[in-house]
C-alpha cells in the first residue's frame, strides 16, 4: 500500500492476471476517453500514465486516477452510472479494456477474490472521500 492505502501490489496482481497482450489503447494527453456504452460493463486497466474522470454536465473533475489503476471494477454489474462521466487524459495513457464478462470469468478462474476485495474496499473509501469533498465544496454556508 502506499500512503493513501491503495493496495497497489492488489492491483498490480489482478491487472496481470486481466491483461490480454495486443488490446492496449495508447491516449494522448488531453485526449478524451469515454465509456463503452454498448458493453454490458466495462473494466479499464491503467497500465501506466494519468487521467481525471470528469462529471458530462459540467465538465467537474470528479477524480484524479494515476496507474496503475483498475477503473470500474466496482461498476461492472451496473452500468448506468458510467453513462455520466468520461476520462480525460493527463499524461500519455496505456489503457485496455475489459469486459464484466471476461473479468468476472478471470476472478473466477484464478480467485481473485480476495485481492478484488482489498480493492473494492479501498474504491469506497475513496468514493466517500470524494463525495464528502464535493458535497463540501457545494454546500451551503450555513451547512459548513
Amino acid at each position: 500500500m502506499v500512503g493513501n492505502g491503495k493496495p497497489l501490489k492488489d492491483i498490480i496482481f489482478v491487472i496481470k492476471h486481466l491483461t490480454c497482450a495486443g488490446h492496449q489503447e495508447r491516449p494522448v494527453n488531453q485526449q478524451i476517453i469515454h465509456f463503452d456504452s454498448q458493453r454490458d460493463g466495462e473494466c479499464l486497466l491503467f497500465h501506466r500514465g494519468s487521467a481525471v474522470l470528469r462529471r458530462k454536465r459540467d465538465h467537474h473533475v470528479v477524480a484524479q486516477i494515476h496507474s496503475p489503476a483498475i477503473i470500474g471494477l466496482n461498476s461492472t454489474a451496473v452500468t448506468e452510472p458510467w453513462q455520466h462521466y468520461y476520462l480525460q487524459a493527463t499524461s500519455p495513457l496505456t489503457l485496455e479494456r475489459i469486459g464484466a464478462l471476461y473479468l468476472h470469468e478471470v476472478i473466477s478462474k484464478y480467485n481473485l477474490w480476495e485481492p478484488v476485495c482489498r480493492i473494492l474496499s479501498w474504491n469506497i473509501n475513496q468514493l466517500c472521500l470524494t463525495t464528502l469533498r464535493l458535497s463540501q465544496s457545494i454546500a451551503p454556508e450555513s451547512w459548513k
